[in-house]
């Protein structure tokens, strides 16, 4: 026959418990004593300035400084817009500004000035190009030097004009 009793452990009795009741862990303590936000820190001047953040250090090029000017939004407005009609970045357009308005020479500033502006037909040469090399690869790969002579001599054709072209145009 067996039996549906359940064993009890032998050495516990019903008034012992294996957990701590709830509230058993929250204690009545004193609260902590205010402290004044004040305290340990020297009292601030108003009439003194604070000191100047030190920048983040940048990469280091040619043009070794870096100038921080605040604008107005109408200043800098018609910055931007000053550069994009001379084809350049604000930088590079306040660079040249100031270079005339000084009157100095300087072939680094000078050289890091305008970006090349590559026009829409001579992009789109560009890429027919770089279609062309793909094509100038495959097919010596496979062995068929003339259709790769073919696709550099159609490159030669497109690149050249585009080159010299970069070479004429004003600064």
């Amino acid at each position: 026959m067996v039996s549906n009793d359940v064993a009890h452990d032998a050495l516990r009795t019903q008034t012992e418990t294996d957990f701590k009741p709830a509230m058993d862990a929250q204690r009545i303590h004193e609260p902590a004593p205010a402290v004044s936000a004040t305290q340990g820190l020297r009292p601030v001047d108003p009439r003194k300035t604070p000191p100047a953040k030190r920048p983040i250090p940048t990469v280091r090029t040619a043009l070794g400084q870096v100038l921080g000017i605040r604008l107005t939004p109408d200043l800098r407005a018609r910055v931007a817009e000053a550069a994009i009609a001379a084809g350049a970045s604000d930088s590079a357009w306040l660079r040249q500004v100031a270079l005339e308005a000084l009157g100095v020479e300087s072939p680094v500033d000078a050289a890091s000035g305008r970006r090349v502006r590559v026009a829409p037909e001579d992009q789109a040469a560009l890429a027919a190009c770089v279609r062309d090399l793909g094509e100038a690869t495959l097919a010596i790969q496979s062995s068929r030097s003339g259709e790769a002579v073919e696709a550099l001599e159609r490159m030669r054709r497109v690149i050249i004009p585009i080159v010299l072209g970069f070479e004429r145009r004003p600064s």
